[in-house]
């Protein structure tokens, strides 16, 4: 579903998308074994996958003027319908999947000057297909400015994790910090 218009005082788009997926993986590994009738366990593994998700996305766009705003939220329920190397996974959420993620981008155009801003986010993850452990949701903020001099010379500068937040992105045997504030500058010209 998708509608756009025109108000007084600018343009907006909004749009709405329900989604269903399903996946089926066939993990075929020779290296590995799985055969217990065979000394050792001799024989290659075959491990079948399989997921589901249902869910939403709303996203928006509005502008006015110099400032334009898009915002986005998905929203969705996974789970895992097979898995024959673990079968007590089944009916669970993948580890590192969140059920709420979104952004919201505002920005500003002057002359050659623009700037804004990203928040990104998501809700808690588990940091396993067995759904025992999890890590906090987050959101992390993200700054830009750039200026077009003309005939073609272009200035940027980027602020990744703005805030300088620490948190915790993601979990397997370990668990693994997000970047720290990093700050880039590029200049461009076009020919």
């Amino acid at each position: 579903m998708k509608t756009r218009g025109n108000t007084g005082f600018g343009t907006y788009n909004v749009s709405a998308t329900l989604f269903h997926s399903t996946t089926n993986e066939f993990d075929y590994d020779q290296t590995r074994q799985d055969d217990p009738t065979k000394p050792n366990y001799a024989g290659p593994k075959l491990n079948q996958l399989g997921f589901k998700a249902d869910g939403v996305e709303l996203e928006t766009t509005l502008s006015a003027g110099g400032f334009s705003v898009l915002t986005n939220v998905v929203y969705s329920k996974e789970e895992i319908t097979k898995n024959l190397g673990n079968p007590g996974v089944v009916g669970k959420t993948s580890g590192g999947v969140p059920k709420l993620r979104y952004t919201i981008s505002p920005r500003y155009s002057m002359g050659g000057l623009t700037f804004g801003a990203t928040v990104r986010g998501q809700s808690q993850v588990f940091t396993g297909d067995d759904n025992v452990n999890t890590i906090d949701g987050h959101f992390i903020v993200n700054a830009f400015a750039n200026y077009e001099f003309g005939n073609g010379l272009t200035a940027s500068v980027n602020v990744n994790n703005l805030l300088n937040d620490t948190y915790v992105a993601s979990c397997d045997y370990y668990c693994y910090y997000g970047e720290p504030r990093s700050i880039v500058g590029t200049v461009n010209y076009r020919w």
